[in-house]
């Protein structure tokens, strides 16, 4: 028995049952959630690579599994992020069944999150590429089911993902070379230009960006940000896992310059883009971009101060995503369009769907007292001494955020009518300890920082990163 056996092949074999049973909804959704649960729950007890005894029973759950001459490794420092990735996927599919997503979504995802934990895990990493880009063609039946027509945001959003391919593997390429020849400074440019382009594609980093508010307008909303949420977050950690990896990379010497540049442009150009959307579908598009340049602000930050502000953006983001896009989805079930022409007056007759939209707005836009704003302070705290430049333009990135936000609290709230309560029961209890949660982490930061910043266990080498001031 083994780490990888557990976490990536179990899982895998989890998908294809679910998938035979995809016909009876709330059994697969049970068994989805439960199955997830019970991977968090063996990756908080099980010990590995120590000797277990039980009772007369002895024996070792190792931390490695070969493949055709490549090693998935899963040691116990992995455990903390396999415990959050299959945590993240029992908390999605919890919610499926509520929002009635289609009969692939839990399948699919779930053998998606198998992908991603053997992403990470896989040696050499930079076989993690071929990985995601095996996630991302597997996403497409999810996105698209079976009899709907393929639209341009999901041709674009596996053109955009499946250029990153090339880059990425080329760059691991000629990073062969860098360790050989790190004195060879034309090759190390080479390798970090194209290792950039790669994650460039893949984190939708402008001007590669179009396609995410497209695809969100598309697609279910409750696939598409179950989707976006997971790629994002699964691509930023591979982020981390490359900086780790390679010393090369960490000591470029302007490579903190150029995250923190691409961090504020996208922050800036997604805030403002957001202040004049009139569609909440296409202004979660832009939030997830967003966050993404916050995420690479985070890791332009010196030493581990920048990993651990990059860590504390997973709660407060991808709770904001969810519980935006349950509400997005609750709307649609409810036949309701999403450009604000056919919100007007929503708060009278779904006001828990509305008050998710707006907060998750707001949240992620960095108001005070909500999820996301203890971690914007801290990154601003950290910025402010070399980059003020940098950190004038994202906080109008922000306020650009916040003025969307304005915008549709306005639009639900303008009505002359009565109220009329027309929420669904379940949908309405998810929405309502989603609200509870926003306004927890953002009053408490501190209850669950100590377990975000375990996220970095397995990047040991992040210490080193230097930053240079920008403008």
């Amino acid at each position: 028995m083994n780490a990888p056996l557990i976490w990536i092949v179990f899982p895998v074999i989890v998908s294809v049952i679910l998938f035979f049973l995809s016909a009876r909804r709330y059994l697969v959704v049970g068994l989805a959630t439960g199955s997830n649960l019970f991977f968090v729950l063996l990756g908080l007890l099980l010990p590995i690579d120590r000797l277990i005894k039980l009772g007369p029973w002895a024996f070792e759950v190792s931390s490695t599994l070969m493949v055709f001459g490549r090693k998935f490794v899963i040691t116990d420092s992995d455990a903390h992020l396999v415990v959050f990735l299959y945590f993240f996927a029992a908390f999605w599919f919890f919610g499926a069944g509520v929002v009635r997503a289609h009969r692939l979504f839990i399948p699919i995802g779930q053998c998606m999150v198998a992908i991603a934990v053997a992403a990470i895990s896989v040696e050499p990493f930079l076989y993690a590429g071929l990985l995601i880009e095996v996630a991302v063609l597997l996403s497409v039946p999810m996105l698209v089911p079976p009899g709907r027509r393929v639209g341009q945001g999901v041709l674009r959003y596996l053109i955009f993902q499946t250029l990153a391919l090339p880059f990425v593997l080329y760059a691991g390429w000629v990073s062969a070379g860098v360790e050989a020849n790190p004195a060879n400074q034309r090759l190390l440019q080479q390798g970090v230009v194209l290792l950039g382009l790669g994650f460039a594609f893949w984190l939708a980093v402008f001007p590669f960006h179009s396609w995410v508010p497209i695809l969100v307008g598309e697609a279910q909303p409750y696939v598409s940000g179950f989707l976006l949420s997971l790629l994002q977050t699964v691509v930023l950690l591979l982020m981390l896992g490359f900086l780790d990896s390679f010393a090369w990379l960490r000591d470029f010497s302007v490579l903190s310059q150029v995250l923190q540049l691409v961090g504020t442009i996208m922050v800036a150009s997604a805030g403002i883009m957001a202040a004049f959307q009139r569609d909440v579908a296409r202004l979660f598009g832009q939030a997830v971009i967003l966050e993404s340049g916050f995420a690479l602000l985070a890791l332009s930050v010196p030493g581990y101060q920048g990993a651990e502000v990059f860590a504390g953006f997973f709660a407060g983001r991808l709770l904001a995503l969810a519980l935006w896009a349950l509400a997005l989805s609750n709307l649609a079930a409810d036949g309701i369009s999403f450009g604000f022409d056919h919100l007007k007056g929503l708060l009278h007759r779904l006001p828990l769907t509305s008050i998710a939209v707006v907060l998750s707005v707001f949240s992620i836009a960095g108001l005070p007292l909500l999820a996301s704003f203890p971690v914007r302070l801290m990154l601003f705290d950290r910025l402010i001494p070399e980059a003020v430049n940098a950190v004038i333009w994202v906080m109008i990135g922000c306020l650009g955020m916040l003025m969307g936000g304005i915008r549709t609290m306005m639009v639900v709230a303008h009505s002359q009518e009565g109220w009329r309560f027309e929420e669904r029961l379940p949908p309405a209890i998810l929405m309502a300890i989603g609200l509870l949660g926003l306004v927890i982490i953002g009053i408490f930061p501190r209850w669950i920082m100590p377990y975000l910043i375990q996220l970095l266990d397995p990047f040991q080498s992040l210490g080193v990163l230097m930053i240079l001031p920008l403008i």
